[in-house]
């Protein structure tokens, strides 16, 4: 599956992202109101390269120890 970033835009703004992935969108949800419009599309499509190149479920990811 290629997961994509879809932006909702409104007066030329952008109010909503989200990448389909209920996890994903709670997460940039979370930072829509903790940062600057920039970093936070750019979180967005920093997480879009990662769910692209990972070889298993999202829900099975996790640190390298």
């Amino acid at each position: 599956m290629l997961y994509r970033l879809r932006r909702e835009i409104e007066q030329e703004k952008v109010i909503g992202l989200s990448l389909g992935v209920s996890e994903v969108d709670a997460y940039l949800r979370f930072w829509k109101c903790r940062c600057r419009p920039h970093p936070w599309i750019n979180y967005g499509y920093d997480l879009q390269v990662f769910l692209n190149t990972m070889r298993k479920p999202l829900l099975e990811v996790t640190a390298v120890t």
